[in-house]
């Protein structure tokens, strides 16, 4: 009898405390569970809804992102939890925010603190020479190694200063040419990566000179980049490096798609339908990229916003790099936004304003925007600042419009 009291008051104690808990874990499930979807939801409430799309993702600065492209270990691994947290936020709040798969994530953080335990023991490891014939190696070897065990530099990659500043590709006094060949060898490099198209003769002339070559794959996805990042990296005894670089790129990719989610939410809030942007290059003729083509597929990631896959898709055209666009099909789509990639944006843009009779487009009279053809082709870990600048348009879009 006693021992019946004595449960009974316990129950009485006890059983509050776990209704709560059990209460507090079916809200938490209910309130934090995200949609399917994996494009951010809206909140319920507008105002709730405007405080957490401007301040739940922080932009991250394009001047940021390509320092730890080119190799900074500390700001790779920073940037990495950073966007990790702010991936959290979102989901906290009901979105179905992309993040890195928890395994990679700690794996880039044990990386990080790895790499910078032991940076003193690695900078003082025996000297090693790499001869990078392509730009993709030469990007690699220029985030992952130092200058003095580059042996020379693939020609005209120092003309692209906008990835490669001079203060680094300046101490490495050799380009790749018959000039510098004599030197070249006398720099005794162990491996030099060729492009798979290289001419038998000049392949033959390394091997007979001792050199192991490596034959580098063309990439026909972004994680192709990654792969061939972490192949270059282990022959190099750069692993630990290029693996964490890897894991940032796919991070970077995650958080910009996020935020491409945030600007589309926001946008809809105000706004029925998504602005039409189309993406050219313009040569003597425009042409818009395929889904073959690197570019092509950061477009596919924009969703709505896009409408050059749609129409690359419609002329068949699955083959080639890009599709031909003429003046007519321009104002078919009569898109509300042009971006344009080339060399020089001030150029194209007067070449646009002397064509009469594209002034009556849509695009003409609203924005066009230029990004830089070189960063948008770049086979290498830079293609993320391809996507940045892509992103970064679509904000200034939102902005303008709303």
């Amino acid at each position: 009898m006693q021992k019946s009291r004595i449960v009974i008051k316990r129950l009485k104690v006890y059983t509050p405390i776990i209704l709560f808990i059990l209460g507090w874990w079916v809200f938490a499930f209910k309130e934090f569970t995200p949609a399917g979807s994996q494009r951010l939801q809206r909140l319920k409430s507008s105002h709730q809804n405007e405080i957490q799309l401007n301040d739940l993702i922080p932009r991250t600065s394009r001047q940021n992102i390509q320092q730890a492209l080119s190799g900074d270990v500390s700001l790779m691994t920073a940037l990495i939890a950073a966007w990790d947290i702010d991936a959290q936020l979102l989901y906290s709040k009901g979105f179905a925010a992309k993040r890195l798969p928890s395994g990679l994530f700690l794996k880039s953080q044990q990386l990080g603190r790895l790499l910078a335990s032991s940076r003193q023991r690695a900078e003082s490891r025996p000297h090693r020479s790499f001869l990078p014939q392509t730009y993709m190696a030469a990007s690699f070897l220029l985030a992952l190694t130092t200058p003095g065990e580059i042996a020379a530099l693939p020609p005209s990659l120092r003309d692209q200063s906008q990835m490669y500043p001079p203060e680094l590709t300046n101490q490495i006094p050799f380009d790749i040419d018959r000039e510098n060949s004599e030197k070249i060898y006398l720099k005794n490099p162990e491996i030099a990566f060729v492009a798979h198209y290289s001419h038998p003769t000049t392949v033959e002339a390394l091997q007979n000179q001792g050199i192991a070559i490596h034959t580098m794959n063309d990439p026909l996805s972004i994680n192709d980049i990654s792969l061939e990042l972490v192949s270059v990296g282990s022959l190099i005894g750069r692993k630990d490096e290029s693996e964490l670089l890897a894991i940032f790129i796919e991070s970077a990719m995650l958080h910009l798609d996020n935020t491409l989610a945030v600007l589309t939410a926001r946008y809809q809030e105000k706004h029925p339908s998504l602005p039409k942007i189309l993406f050219l290059y313009y040569y003597k003729h425009f042409l818009v990229p395929t889904k073959k083509n690197l570019t092509g597929q950061l477009l596919d990631r924009l969703g709505d916003f896009d409408a050059s896959l749609a129409f690359a898709a419609k002329t068949g055209n699955n083959e080639g790099w890009t599709v031909p666009i003429d003046k007519e099909n321009l104002f078919r789509i009569d898109p509300d936004f042009l971006i344009i990639a080339d060399k020089d944006g001030e150029a194209s843009e007067m070449g646009l304003h002397k064509e009469n009779d594209l002034q009556q487009l849509r695009a003409i009279t609203t924005q066009v925007y230029f990004v830089d053809e070189a960063v948008q082709q770049s086979p290498s870990q830079y293609l993320v600042l391809a996507y940045w600048d892509i992103v970064d348009i679509i904000a200034d879009i939102c902005d303008e419009v709303r």
